[in-house]
């Protein structure tokens, strides 16, 4: 092998930079946790897109019923009595 000044060296080191590199995991459940928050997150805000069909739908029908409670006569007070007065 013949080695120019100082490319031998590099070399070497540019291995062992690689080899420890590659071999080295120490930021990988970071990864991992980030990708598995990501994913979690975007579920949820799937869930909350497809219920909110959902609870518009129970909001109108609550809000009608009431509409229409309010708008309907009360009871009668016919038979005396004072008038609905207490």
């Amino acid at each position: 092998m013949v080695c120019a000044a100082g490319t031998c060296n590099h070399r070497v080191s540019m291995r062992r930079f690689y080899k420890v590199f590659f071999s080295e995991d120490a930021g990988q459940d970071l990864v991992e946790y980030t990708l598995l928050m990501a994913f979690v997150a975007l579920a949820s805000a799937g869930l909350f897109l497809s219920s909110g069909a959902n609870v518009e739908q129970v909001w109108s029908s609550a809000n009608s019923v009431l509409t229409a409670a309010a708008t309907s006569p009360g009871p009668s007070n016919s038979g005396g009595g004072d008038g609905g007065h207490h």
